[in-house]
């Protein structure tokens, strides 16, 4: 008889709580138009433009009828989303107007919602923040039979503010028109540079400009296209032999923070061809033309080859 009891006060609960709209959450999640690989994430630049906006999906966890609508909110993620649904032209409500929900489909989209208002809504009042900012995103169905509103989705939208350390130049090849940059991943050294994790590298190379005085000179930051890439060996490619090129490594976080001071090489470093040992040879003052002539200086060069063949094999045992 206990048990009968508990189970149909259950029920009465669950009914009840469902008759006055106060069903469980389901989750939302955005993308910036700035950059829409990213989920629940976005940069400095996104947090300081005014024409950035966001596309928000959300699995609600009602099932909405003809005529009820969403309503989209964002909070700080201090406080989270509120119970109580937000009026319009509120500053937490991030949309003029209610979105209307599709009847008996438990999905819903809208864009664009502005990116700055959002961050506005949930307190991020400086997009110069040496630290990220996260939100808390809301969504709120209106019924149309006058049944209490109700919080049906939520989920969060990280501000990445932080910016990177700047990264290290160890050392650069010339090798044929390219030139090979070892490049190291900077240390935090100050409360200003925290993000480093999926922190990528763009090395640029671009050519040294002429003084007046004939001497090399690099303005930073450099102009053209970087190479991105991980810590470790990062290869410029299509270079012009014999140009003498400045280096330059910039750190870029996960959602597009560039480091504030670039890594520029201290000196230039010049492409040049890959030499064979036969144009080592000639270069360092050999006379013979090689070919396959018979007696004389032709017979000579295939002579010389096979001695240093011969030379090789013996170092290596």
């Amino acid at each position: 008889m206990r048990r009968r009891l508990a189970r149909l006060l259950s029920l009465l609960l669950l009914t009840t709580g469902t008759a006055l709209g106060q069903t469980s959450t389901g989750s939302v999640s955005a993308s910036a138009s700035d950059q829409p690989s990213l989920t629940n994430m976005t940069g400095r630049s996104g947090c300081q433009s005014s024409t950035t906006t966001a596309t928000w999906n959300w699995t609600s966890s009602a099932t909405p009828s003809t005529g009820d609508t969403y309503r989209l909110a964002v909070y700080s993620s201090s406080s989270g989303c509120s119970s109580t649904v937000p009026a319009l032209g509120t500053s937490n409500a991030v949309l003029n107007s209610d979105v209307l929900a599709t009847p008996g489909v438990a999905t819903g989209s809208y864009t664009p919602v502005s990116v700055s208002q959002m961050a506005s809504a949930g307190g991020v009042t400086n997009c110069d923040y040496a630290y990220d900012q996260t939100v808390a995103m809301c969504v709120y169905i209106i019924y149309a039979s006058g049944t209490t509103p109700a919080l049906v989705a939520t989920g969060t939208f990280n501000f990445q503010l932080a910016i990177p350390p700047a990264p290290v130049i160890n050392s650069a090849s010339p090798e044929t028109s390219s030139i090979s940059v070892n490049v190291s991943a900077g240390s935090q050294t100050d409360a200003n540079h925290q993000a480093t994790s999926g922190v990528t590298i763009e090395v640029l190379c671009y050519p040294a400009t002429t003084g007046s005085s004939g001497s090399l000179t690099c303005p930073t930051p450099g102009s053209g296209t970087p190479v991105t890439g991980n810590p470790g060996n990062i290869t410029c490619g299509g270079l012009t032999n014999f140009t003498p090129y400045c280096i330059q490594a910039t750190g870029v976080s996960q959602a597009g923070n560039e480091s504030d001071v670039h890594t520029t090489y201290p000196y230039t470093v010049t492409p040049e061809p890959f030499l064979s040992f036969w144009q080592v040879y000639k270069t360092d003052g050999g006379v013979e033309n090689g070919g396959c002539s018979t007696g004389g200086a032709g017979a000579i060069a295939p002579a010389l080859v096979a001695i240093g063949l011969l030379g090789l094999r013996r170092r290596k045992s």
